[in-house]
């Protein structure tokens, strides 16, 4: 995992001669932002073109008997980035097979065992329908959370269960923002090392004297917000970048190559070529994961050995 981007915005002001900055004079840290979540998305765009497993992550629905359509992930890569799907009408890990992607003119609306899914406007839709309860699991390529300055302190909050209803963010802290009610609609809540907690938090309404901002969000299954996390701005951010320490220097080199271009500076093109070099490292480094034995893949689910 990466610093707190604050500590990567100051050495790229330092690398760039941009230290010099105040309310409306200089660079603001908010272009610094942009650039540094353009440069996670390109990288992760690169790296996921040439190796898809990268970024996996997995989605367990629980569905009833006459169940369809289901909403995908909404921190799914591109909005549709599928890599498998599953179905098991028990649950259990052996019970599980494969659903194949077929095109939306071959779904069946009668009800069975599912055997195929068609993919439309951000829905996974079964074909056919189950006739039975079972379980549907989503093999994805996850989209790194957005990198987000802490623009809030938690000192207190009112949890009922899993509820979580109130957050106080102390107006004298340092962290304290405006500019998270001016520009937000949802936040997330992370901890010190940018770890996501919560996602997707609706702002109802906030106080700007006493610090009080009303939530309603339901938390994940152990998990508990408490005085010394931060809040980040957007439904899926997080104050620290989830790629490698080893990646952090792409992110400071694009940015710091964005603000030379912005400036007019001559170094701009001798940082775009270094830029380059150092893209298509970090890509080829993720070629092979695991030093571990790899065996043929077994592409039949029965073989007759005594054929053989």
């Amino acid at each position: 995992m990466s610093r707190y981007v604050q500590k990567l915005i100051d050495q790229i002001r330092r690398e760039t001669e941009n230290e010099s900055v105040a309310e409306g004079i200089g660079i603001q840290d908010e272009e610094f932002i942009q650039y540094i979540n353009d440069a996670q998305f390109h990288l992760q765009g690169m790296i996921t073109s040439k190796h898809s497993k990268i970024f996996l992550s997995e989605e367990l629905y629980s569905i009833s008997s006459g169940s369809t359509a289901f909403i995908l992930p909404d921190n799914i890569y591109l909005d549709n980035k599928i890599h498998h799907v599953e179905f098991s009408s028990t649950g259990n890990d052996d019970d599980y097979y494969t659903l194949n992607e077929v095109s939306f003119k071959r779904r069946s609306q009668a009800e069975g065992s599912p055997n195929g899914y068609v993919r439309y406007s951000g829905k996974i839709e079964l074909t056919p329908k189950t006739s039975t309860n079972g379980y549907l699991r989503i093999i994805y390529t996850e989209r790194l959370p957005n990198v987000e300055l802490r623009r809030g302190f938690i000192h207190l909050t009112t949890q009922v269960g899993t509820n979580l209803t109130k957050l106080t963010s102390l107006v004298s802290d340092k962290y304290y923002d405006l500019q998270l009610f001016e520009n937000n609609d949802y936040i997330s809540i992370v901890d010190s090392n940018g770890n996501l907690k919560a996602k997707k938090v609706k702002i109802e309404s906030y106080n700007t004297t006493n610090g009080d901002i009303v939530v309603d969000h339901t938390l994940e299954a152990g998990v508990t917000i408490s005085q010394g996390d931060y809040i980040v701005g957007g439904p899926f951010s997080t104050s620290h970048s989830q790629l490698p320490e080893s990646v952090e220097r792409y992110l400071i080199a694009y940015c710091s190559w964005k603000i030379l271009r912005r400036d007019s500076s001559v170094d701009s093109t001798e940082m775009m070529q270094e830029l380059q070099v150092m893209g298509q490292e970090i890509v080829a480094s993720y070629a092979l994961m695991s030093d571990d034995l790899q065996y043929i893949p077994l592409l039949t689910d029965w073989v007759d050995w005594s054929t053989e």
